[in-house]
């Protein structure tokens, strides 16, 4: 598994000192200056002209009226903060589907989630408790959230029209980390548009500032029109927003059922979690991760075999917080990684990651207790840079995401799409090459940051070829690499997906110019 969850869960464990990343606002009551604004130009408080709020929304900024008080007067209202368990992630806004009410947002700021709070800040503020994801498209990177019961008004998104050069504004939470805040607004330039060819996915670049919680968020233009969703940025230099266009027919795709299936935690069906199974690690940097979601305190029995394998950390999934790491597999880990197990080198990764150590009762088997009300990951990773498969049985049920793609055979020169949802973690595939055999190696996402190990027939996958960023794509880390085969045989290809989200792929292997 590559890392990139929101809640930090895979903290410490075993390969030394790995944390979880994510992504990861709106206030609808009108500023004095806006008001001001509005009052000078007869929109408000006229009961000559009658002409209401929402009318003069519609009209657009007046003459004279700054673009950025415009939007806070009138597209503020619609854009909301989305919450899980009362802690923001990211930011939606409203639209209407078929006469009701939904939020949309980046999937990446509430996947594995099957349910959303979504906050309404500024005058009459609430908060939306428990509303349902009802659908995602993975490549667009967004989810749709309701229906839900609200006076705020729909936005209309609509194709952008706006042209390199021109002003736009960013509406939405960034950097908020608690519900009771406003909207904020920020203005940049349009500095590109582009193209997705691989996906056929529009993008609005602009340099407005973007950070942590404006993901999900508005773009517009000065007019207020709804233009994009502001999804990703990329070095802290730019923002890529999804164009209008794309963002409504991908509504309009989850709408009418056609939407991707959405794995959640916890899961929606009572059948989904088991007390026994098993998984395979692929090496030393594969984690793998058992989920609970305990509603009551309780102690949890966990038996592993091989009990050589693997070691054992535990995590709150939402907070990160670590609840118990296997104190002898983390030294034996670190000694298989030229690490020097020193005591005081424990020590002080313990006091920088908040670890709590502790012990097996016997070799493998884990007593653990556990505090109700939370989701908590148990993850499990190599001692030292050897996998395997590795059995497990438990006195609770855990949740599990079994790889939908194993060993999948390609074809040369056809391309493949697939998805790596966010705790299946990587694909395995397969090809036949011969000896000297020189391919082209592609890998195209919209979303996410792929990495491809090739093992060679009798190769271990730690002896793997890596295939990684070749500043390509929109984000400059898709896959376009040559690969020459040593010997021939049949090849092993495990795709791995860094990121917060789930990450639709296309990969082609195909022959080299020349061959």
């Amino acid at each position: 598994m590559k890392l990139g969850m929101r809640s930090g869960a895979l903290a410490v464990l075993m390969a030394g000192a790995i944390t979880a990343v994510g992504c990861t606002g709106n206030d609808a009551q009108k500023t004095s200056e806006a008001r001001a604004a509005s009052s000078e130009s007869g929109t408000e408080g006229s009961g000559s002209s009658g002409t209401s709020d929402a009318l003069a929304c519609a009209e657009g900024p007046r003459l004279g009226t700054k673009p950025a008080k415009f939007l806070d007067a009138c597209l503020a209202p619609s854009v909301v903060q989305v919450a899980i368990d009362g802690i923001p992630y990211g930011t939606g806004f409203i639209v209407s589907a078929k006469g009701e009410q939904y939020v949309a947002t980046n999937l990446h700021v509430i996947d594995p989630d099957p349910t959303v709070d979504i906050v309404l800040t500024g005058d009459d503020s609430a908060t939306l408790k428990d509303q349902p994801v009802v659908g995602v498209d993975k490549a667009a990177d967004l989810a749709l959230i309701g229906p839900i019961r609200t006076d705020r008004p729909s936005v209309d998104v609509t194709a952008p029209t706006v042209e390199k050069g021109d002003d736009v504004y960013l509406v939405g939470y960034p950097g908020e980390n608690q519900a009771d805040t406003e909207v904020t607004i920020s203005r940049g330039l349009v500095s590109k548009l582009r193209h997705d060819e691989v996906f056929d996915l529009h993008y609005v670049q602009t340099d407005a500032s973007i950070g942590y919680g404006q993901s999900g968020g508005a773009l517009a233009d000065e007019r207020g029109h709804v233009i994009g969703m502001s999804g990703l940025g990329v070095a802290d230099e730019f923002a890529l927003a999804l164009d209008g266009n794309d963002v409504q027919k991908s509504i309009d795709r989850i709408i009418d059922g056609d939407g991707d299936d959405y794995w959640t935690f916890p899961s929606t069906d009572p059948q989904s979690s088991t007390t026994s199974g098993s998984l395979e690690l692929s090496g030393i940097d594969d984690i793998e991760s058992l989920l609970l979601d305990s509603h009551d305190a309780t102690t949890v029995e966990l038996n592993l075999d091989p009990t050589t394998v693997v070691g054992l950390a535990v995590s709150d999934y939402d907070t990160g917080e670590n609840l118990f790491t296997d104190r002898s597999a983390l030294a034996a880990s670190m000694a298989a990684l030229g690490m020097n197990p020193d005591p005081a080198l424990i020590d002080q990764a313990v006091k920088e990651q908040g670890l709590k150590l502790g012990d097996p009762v016997a070799p493998g088997s884990y007593r653990i207790d556990v505090p109700a009300d939370r989701r908590l990951s148990f993850d499990l990773a190599p001692v030292g840079a050897a996998g395997g498969v590795v059995r497990w049985t438990s006195n609770v049920g855990f949740q599990y995401q079994a790889r939908d793609e194993v060993d999948v055979p390609l074809e040369l020169g056809k391309p493949h799409r697939g998805s790596i949802d966010l705790f299946e973690f990587d694909s395995t595939f397969t090809i036949d090459l011969e000896a000297g055999q020189e391919v082209n190696v592609r890998v195209s996402t919209p979303t996410g940051d792929p990495e491809l190990v090739i093992t060679a027939p009798g190769q271990s996958y730690a002896d793997g070829t890596v295939l990684s960023d070749s500043d390509t794509g929109l984000y400059g880390t898709d896959i376009d690499e040559e690969f020459t085969a040593e010997g021939a045989g049949t090849y092993t290809l495990t795709l791995e997906g860094w990121g917060e989200s789930a990450m639709p792929y296309e990969m082609e292997i195909s022959a080299a110019d020349g061959d």
